[in-house]
C-alpha cells in the first residue's frame, strides 16, 4: 500500500508484512485480519484501531501509540518498547515472548490476555484489568500494578522483584515460586497461603 492511510480507512485483510512503516498513522482504522508481520512500526500511530485478528508478530513497535485500541489480536516475539497501550482493550490477545519493556498498559483491558515468557520489566499495568490473564515464566522487575484486577491471573515462575502490587486485587491469583523479593503488596487484596511458596 502506497502513502499515507487515511484515518479511519477500511484496511481489512491488509498485508503489511516487513513493510517500512514508522511513523504512519493507522488511528481509528479497520485493521480486520491485517498482517503486520515483521514490519517496522516504530512510531506508528494505532489510536482508536480495530485490530481484531490483526498479527504484530515479530514486529518493530519501538514507541507506537495503541491508545484505546480493540480487538483481540496477535503480538507474539514482537519488540515493544515505550509504546503505549493505555486503555486498549485486548481481551484475550496472544503477548507471549514479547521484549515489551518501559510500555504502559494503564488502564487496559487485558482480560484473558497471554504475556507468557515475554520481558516486561518496568511496564505500567496501573489500575489495568488483567483478570483471568497469564503472566507465567515473565521477567516483571519494576512493573507497576498499582490497584490492577489480578483475579485468577498467572504469575507463576514470574520474577516480580521490585514490583509494585499496592491496592492490587489479587484474589486466587497464582504465584507459584514466582520470584517476589522487593515486591510490594500493601493495602493489596491477598492471602497468605497465595504467597507461602515464592521463590526467593
Amino acid at each position: 500500500m502506497q502513502g499515507e492511510p487515511p484515518r479511519h480507512a477500511n484496511l481489512t485483510g491488509e498485508n503489511f508484512e516487513r513493510a517500512d512503516l514508522r511513523g504512519a498513522n493507522f488511528s481509528g482504522a479497520n485493521l480486520l485480519g491485517a498482517s503486520f508481520e515483521g514490519a517496522d512500526l516504530q512510531k506508528a500511530n494505532f489510536e482508536e484501531a480495530h485490530i481484531e485478528d490483526a498479527s504484530f508478530g515479530r514486529a518493530g513497535l519501538l514507541l507506537a501509540n495503541f491508545t484505546n485500541v480493540k480487538g483481540r489480536a496477535f503480538f507474539s516475539y514482537a519488540y515493544i518498547y515505550e509504546a503505549n497501550f493505555t486503555k486498549a482493550n485486548l481481551t484475550g490477545s496472544n503477548l507471549d515472548y514479547l521484549e515489551v519493556s518501559y510500555s504502559s498498559f494503564k488502564e487496559a483491558n487485558l482480560t484473558g490476555v497471554s504475556f507468557e515468557h515475554s520481558r516486561l520489566d518496568g511496564v505500567n499495568f496501573e489500575r489495568s484489568n488483567l483478570t483471568n490473564s497469564n503472566l507465567g515464566y515473565s521477567s516483571l522487575a519494576g512493573a507497576n500494578f498499582e490497584e490492577a484486577n489480578l483475579t485468577e491471573a498467572t504469575l507463576s515462575h514470574a520474577s516480580l522483584l521490585d514490583a509494585n502490587f499496592t491496592k492490587a486485587n489479587l484474589t486466587e491469583a497464582w504465584l507459584w515460586n514466582a520470584n517476589l523479593t522487593g515486591a510490594d503488596f500493601t493495602n493489596a487484596k491477598i492471602t497468605e497461603e497465595q504467597l507461602k511458596f515464592p521463590r526467593t
